[in-house]
């Protein structure tokens, strides 16, 4: 099939197509044998070719045949020559036809050339070359070349005989412009193409949708090289209900963008945005210059123009005394006027900020469904959101609060979470918080400066401590408290005052001491401490009548004054003054071995046995006054130690013995070494028994 060899434009009663050199032409009939070829000469000065009073010259040439145009009207070209102090191609038709040859064909083209009194010849020709290559028929219709001797000459294109081209010289030369055939071109019928274009070979078409002629399209032709086949692929589609659509003839919206992936981004930097292949919204910025904020998405929120006087006045200057006149005057201007001024009005200043509690912008989760009646997005069907409300604005500036919202099925999205920019945060619920060691599971806590102030954190590495939660506190970036949910807790304090040391008040907010208690202490096991101080008026369980200065109760209990109680326990030392006891001093874990007081009565039992007994309950003749020695008649030796001597006396209660210088008496009473008496011994038995040899 026979092939265009130049970029076309072309029409038809569908539209204008683009035709692209190389596309192919449908053929009506056979080729003609030859194309047409002349020159035109325009040879005069400029002071012999332009006139101001009479006809100036022109010629006209014919670019294509009345059997290929709608209204049977040969397609023309008109070349007029014109002083150049006169414009006509912005004048066009404003000048007397008498200097300037107009034609009634509707399809003339004029290319008008501006012409010098001082232009010699080759300059003619010369501007008359650049007009003829500045045409749309040029290279289409027809090419041409500036030959040596001034001379143009024409190639059509296309086979076939065209109508003579017309000239008119001027009056004062005749030679001014002359004609003069090469080859005057030949076919079977005169003014017929042997070829018409190939619209499906168009690389851009501009027509009307052959399914509603209401509407148009910008489309590339099914076969052209811009096309990879298939479907006529749509550029632009205008639809009659004033929708636009690109790429696709049936837009849903007022602008229907069909693509796999597009990006609006700035001419001389790679910033912009994307609809990725997925379908989803990206900002890129790809330029070092913009590393402090990288790519953003901004949200931006005002109240808008008060449409009063003051803004109508200023924009229109017009002078509208009342608001409601002003207001009216507006809202009759066009659309596109009100926008206009609006955008001035901004730009100027008349815009009116947020104010207190304002919503600035939010970015909104929505859960569609076609089958809930009622799901509505502003409702049931937001599953959360992110907002940015005004938190406070003045002259100074704004302040922001960020807000996040979810919902519970039923209902909106409510508040969760507050971030404040005067640092007051909020959440609402239970904040989870998880890690995989001991750095990755904490929540911290920083001073202005970026000092630790404390947390709940993990602490250690291993398996054991990875499962224990701990509370610390910080002074200036070091650790002082600890509360551990396992293991050791503490208040490490530093000396100070109340306000600059380490104090721990319960049931009091102004503590002046390391710990102190405004109520009850209870507890089951030891209360150790270096010193007590105090008149001991509350304490109870203790008692003391006088002050304790230096004894230790699991260390030292000073300064007490009097404890008064039923029991007191310890497992050091208790050193007093005076120690007052109700009735017993028991053994630890050992209760049958005590001291027992009584009135007038000290009774020391060791393991349930009356050990010693001390009485003295008058000093009459019927009272006892005596220490008694194994009162509960136990089996209980008594041995009394000399100097030198362990058992000086010794008795022995299993047998009713008593040893001196013994401890196994054979006899009632057996002294083992001498007796001295200064008075008399008295035996009462007869029996006197002679020992080493004495007598008595």
């Amino acid at each position: 099939m026979p092939q265009n060899n130049f970029n076309t434009v072309y029409t038809d009663n569908d539209g204008i197509h683009f035709i692209p050199s190389g596309s192919n032409f449908n053929p009506l009939q056979g080729l003609s044998s030859k194309a047409q070829i002349f020159t035109i000469t325009a040879s005069s000065t400029g002071n012999q070719l332009v006139h101001s009073n009479e006809l100036n010259p022109f010629f006209i040439i014919t670019v294509l045949s009345s059997s290929n145009v709608f209204d049977n009207n040969d397609a023309i070209e008109i070349y007029r020559y014109h002083t150049a102090s006169i414009n006509l191609d912005s004048s066009a038709f404003g000048f007397s036809s008498s200097l300037f040859f107009t034609s009634s064909n509707s399809r003339a083209k004029y290319r008008n050339i501006p012409i010098l009194s001082t232009d010699n010849g080759t300059t003619v020709a010369t501007k008359t070359y650049n007009t003829i290559t500045g045409s749309l028929f040029y290279n289409r219709a027809y090419s041409a070349s500036l030959n040596s001797n001034d001379s143009i000459t024409f190639t059509f294109f296309r086979s076939g005989a065209f109508a003579t081209p017309t000239i008119h010289s001027a009056s004062i030369d005749d030679n001014s412009l002359s004609f003069n055939y090469i080859q005057t071109g030949s076919g079977a019928l005169n003014f017929v193409e042997p070829y018409i274009y190939n619209t499906d070979s168009s690389s851009l078409s501009l027509k009307k949708d052959p399914l509603d002629k209401d509407s148009y399209q910008f489309s590339v032709g099914t076969s052209s090289f811009a096309h990879a086949g298939g479907e006529e692929k749509i550029l632009l589609y205008s639809s009659a209900s004033g929708r636009i659509g690109i790429d696709t003839k049936d837009p849903l919206t007022d602008v229907d963008i069909r693509a796999n992936e597009f990006q609006i981004q700035r001419k001389s930097e790679r910033r912009g945005l994307k609809i990725n292949t997925e379908g989803n919204i990206e900002s890129f910025d790809k330029n070092a210059d913009t590393a402090a904020t990288g790519s953003e998405f901004i949200l931006k929120y005002s109240r808008g123009i008060t449409l009063n006087t003051e803004f109508i006045n200023s924009i229109f200057e017009t002078s509208f005394s009342d608001d409601a006149d002003a207001q009216a005057f507006f809202e009759d201007q066009p659309q596109d006027v009100q926008i206009s001024a609006l955008d001035k009005g901004e730009k100027t200043g008349f815009i009116t900020p947020p104010a207190t509690d304002d919503v600035m912008g939010t970015i909104r989760w929505v859960a569609e469904s076609g089958s809930v009646g009622d799901f509505r997005e502003r409702v049931s069907g937001e599953a959360a959101s992110i907002q940015a409300k005004v938190h406070s604005i003045d002259s100074t500036g704004v302040r922001g609060d960020l807000v996040f919202n979810v919902a519970d099925k039923t209902g909106t999205s409510v508040q969760r979470m507050v971030i404040d920019a005067g640092d007051e945060h909020q959440l609402s619920g239970s904040l989870n918080v998880g890690g995989t060691d001991s750095v990755s599971a904490g929540i911290k806590m920083f001073g202005t400066t970026g000092n630790l102030q404390g947390g709940f954190f993990r602490v250690g590495s291993n398996a054991a401590d990875l499962k224990i939660g701990r509370m610390l506190l910080h002074d200036d970036g070091t650790q002082k408290v600890q509360i551990s949910a396992k293991g050791k807790s503490f208040i490490a304090g530093t000396s100070g005052t109340g306000t600059t040391g380490t104090f721990l008040g319960i049931n009091t907010q102004d503590p002046t001491v390391a710990l102190q208690v405004e109520g009850d202490i209870s507890s089951s096991g030891f209360i150790s401490a270096s010193f007590f101080s105090g008149d001991g008026s509350g304490l109870t369980n203790v008692t003391a009548t006088a002050t304790i200065p230096a004894g230790t109760i699991s260390s030292s209990l000073q300064n007490l004054g009097n404890i008064t109680g039923s029991n007191i326990s310890v497992s050091g030392e208790l050193s007093a003054d005076t120690i007052v006891v109700g009735s017993t001093l028991t053994h630890i874990g050992d209760s049958n071995t005590k001291i027992t007081f009584d009135t007038d009565d000290i009774n020391l039992t060791v393991a349930g046995k009356t050990a010693i007994d001390l009485t003295y309950d008058g000093d009459g003749g019927g009272d006892t006054r005596e220490i008694t020695f194994n009162e509960s008649h136990a089996d209980i030796d008594v041995r009394i130690e000399g100097d030198t001597d362990t058992n000086l006396l010794f008795t022995d209660a299993g047998n009713d013995k008593v040893g001196i210088g013994t401890n196994s008496p054979g006899e009632k009473l057996e002294v083992v070494g001498n007796i001295s008496a200064s008075g008399t011994i008295t035996a009462l038995s007869s029996n006197i028994i002679t020992i080493n040899g004495g007598f008595f």
